[in-house]
């Protein structure tokens, strides 16, 4: 059975996925740390900002795709997946409290 709007949001939060660890890479490749954070609270931030994302977000994603498969409202479901969306873009952006 198809879960479109589940799909909307597993695109959506792939890209944000990618902006996360962006900066990580970024950081990684600029001061030389392949393991760890080497001390460095630029790269802890980056890396914590992209892990606190996989650590939560999947699980998410799989509650949406049971509601949706257990016939909730296309309200309900953009509800949900909206809100979690911009939660998730305002607890990663620059700025944000770490």
């Amino acid at each position: 059975m198809p879960v479109p709007i589940t799909a909307l949001y597993l695109a959506l939060f792939a890209v944000l996925s990618g902006a996360l660890a962006f900066p990580a890479g970024r950081l990684r490749g600029s001061t030389g740390i392949s393991v760890g954070d080497g001390g460095n609270p630029d790269l802890l931030l980056a890396m914590r900002r992209h892990a606190n994302f996989v650590e939560y977000v999947p699980l998410l994603l799989v509650m949406l795709a049971a509601l949706e498969l257990n016939g909730a409202s296309a309200t309900v479901l953009h509800g949900i997946g909206g809100s979690l969306f911009v939660a998730r873009c305002g607890a990663s952006a620059p700025g944000a409290p770490s």
